[in-house]
């Protein structure tokens, strides 16, 4: 059945290497038996679990937008049906209890008990876990998390390189608060587990914030991969704005803006592009972008939110952008806006001033 689904990587990359699926996806469709009737997929990136699990009409949970467009593009470029009432977001609670429940362990250790709650909480008492990976990324302390959850916790063989854990007996426990809470400078701020960066701010966007330059025009502006929210929060802290717009690919991220950002009629759009926006609306987009797509590193991913910022602001608008030094954006933004610089620099750091 591989030979015949059509899987693309959602965003599209130019990286020729990088595929839809690995041998832990292929691991985990090999072990689904036909016996249960209430399955649910979470962290499926591209697509290949749910197409695979077509007929079982699974639960399909996801946090990423980008993902759950990815599943459904590539299950219509396979002719494959997967209904839009089979996704459910982290927030949600299943209609039925699961009997078993396939996981891609995510990057995030935090991410990770986040998928693990929600599986435990809406998995049935006789319920099964298979959780899939590959061998290289393997965690010491997956194994005590899934503990926490799960009385068994076994490990398959590995077979091209990826293995499974297989949870089961389901522990009777109370469940626990998935906030952190920190502070930042003058800022109290909350976020999921899961989220970048956890529990602490990440040092470049405390280097965009230390020496970040307000345009002159800043009356509609967009904090672009968000996560938390700080970036917008410190602007709206700083300066009058008439709109701030948050958005970002993680609805974890996003939910927790929304703890962070409470005043002043913030936006917030759950996306991975900027088709929310019009052309020639925005006069400041400001971003700290992702780079990597959980263990791979993918340029593309900022490259592209950056072409998107540029159809969305205004002639003169600014896209201020903070990336680690080595990462080679200048010769795309130097080509592609009208007036570039690097406003400041450091041996890790650069600060990138782009004017349409």
């Amino acid at each position: 059945m591989d030979n015949d689904l059509q899987l693309n990587r959602i965003p599209a990359t130019d990286h020729p290497s990088l595929k839809a699926w690995n041998a832990a996806d292929e691991l985990m469709a090999d072990y689904s038996s036909t016996k249960e009737h209430s399955i649910g997929i979470y962290n499926d990136a591209f697509g290949y679990l749910s197409c695979r699990l077509a007929g079982a009409n699974a639960s399909i949970i996801t946090d990423l937008k980008s993902q759950a467009t990815a599943i459904q593009t590539n299950a219509e470029s396979s002719q494959i049906d997967i209904k839009p009432e089979q996704f459910f977001l982290l927030k949600d609670t299943l209609p039925k209890s699961l009997e078993i429940a396939y996981l891609k362990i995510p990057k995030s250790i935090g991410l990770f008990e986040t998928y693990l709650q929600h599986i435990h909480a809406n998995t049935d008492v006789n319920g099964k876990v298979i959780c899939g990976f590959m061998t290289k990324y393997f965690n010491k302390n997956w194994l005590a998390l899934a503990g926490k959850y799960f009385e068994i916790v076994e490990q398959s063989k590995a077979k091209k390189k990826a293995r499974l854990i297989i949870l089961s007996g389901k522990k009777e426990i109370t469940p626990s608060n998935n906030i952190e809470k920190f502070k930042y400078e003058h800022l109290n701020l909350e976020q999921h587990k899961g989220v970048f960066s956890a529990g602490k701010v990440d040092i470049a966007t405390q280097y965009l914030l230390q020496n970040l330059e307000v345009p002159y025009q800043h009356n509609n502006v967009l904090d672009l991969a968000c996560g938390n929210g700080i970036i917008g929060k410190w602007i709206l802290d700083k300066t009058k704005v008439d709109v701030m717009h948050f958005l970002d690919d993680s609805h974890l991220a996003l939910a927790s803006a929304q703890l962070n950002v409470k005043d002043s009629n913030p936006q917030f759009h759950h996306n991975y592009e900027l088709n929310d926006f019009e052309e020639n609306s925005l006069d400041w987009v400001v971003t700290n972008p992702p780079f990597h797509f959980e263990n791979t590193i993918d340029i593309s991913i900022p490259i592209n939110l950056c072409r998107a910022a540029k159809r969305c602001l205004k002639p003169g608008g600014v896209l201020t952008i903070v990336a680690n030094s080595n990462v080679g954006y200048e010769a795309f933004l130097k080509r592609h806006f009208t007036n570039f610089e690097i406003q400041i620099s450091n041996h890790q750091f650069k600060i990138y001033k782009c004017i349409k």
